[in-house]
């Protein structure tokens, strides 16, 4: 695609940057937070597979035979995901057969979230200077969000093969809405509770 291509579509995809007064800086961090956040579902996803995996071996092991077992088993496995960087949660996971395959496309785009992360705003910050650089910077933003969807849709897969091996379930659609349910939920009572609270503060 050319760069008149590639314009016309993200238009079509945000047709606020059509307009005669769009602000271009504020665009490029709009655009910088929602290509970050698909660094997080991707992490979110390596979490789950984490978690699976010890609970699968559990399973598979015989460690885990009642209901108490299963929940204490996936709580200590998310916990343990959740301390992981990045990197040691791939490492992690390519370790399960079904993720082999995927070790060089997940250690790329380690590589990208990592260069976003430290260097992206230093490193990037000519590009703000006129329009024409941050539409080009926006162009490449949009490239490298698609492509970090299509990571993970390529998890998913292997995830339910996993799983099958292990001879564990995954939770179904039906479940998954309730439980993002009972999250906002007890999300709600909280700050009803005792107001809004933020991961990176001291508890």
């Amino acid at each position: 695609m050319n760069h008149d291509t590639d314009k016309t579509a993200l238009m079509a995809e945000f047709p606020e940057l059509s307009l005669d007064d769009v602000l271009f800086e504020k665009e490029i961090y709009a655009h910088f937070g929602l290509l970050y956040f698909k660094f997080a579902l991707v992490e979110h996803s390596l979490i789950n597979i984490s978690t699976f995996s010890h609970v699968g071996s559990e399973f598979h092991s015989g460690k885990i035979k009642t209901k108490n077992q299963w929940e204490a088993s996936f709580d200590a496995g998310y916990e343990v995901a959740c301390d992981q960087t990045f990197g040691n949660l791939i490492n992690r996971i390519i370790k399960e057969p079904e993720f082999t395959i995927l070790e060089p496309r997940l250690k790329e785009l380690k590589h990208i979230r990592d260069y976003f992360t430290h260097r992206f705003f230093r490193e990037e910050i000519l590009h703000f200077s006129d329009e024409n650089s941050c539409w080009r910077l926006l162009i490449e933003l949009a490239k490298l969000r698609h492509s970090t969807i299509a990571v993970e849709q390529l998890l998913k897969p292997p995830f339910a093969t996993m799983c099958k091996r292990y001879g564990i379930s995954t939770p179904n659609e039906q479940q998954l809405d309730e439980y993002l349910e009972d999250m906002k939920e007890n999300h709600l009572q909280s700050l009803e509770k005792s107001g809004p609270k933020y991961g990176w503060k001291p508890k």
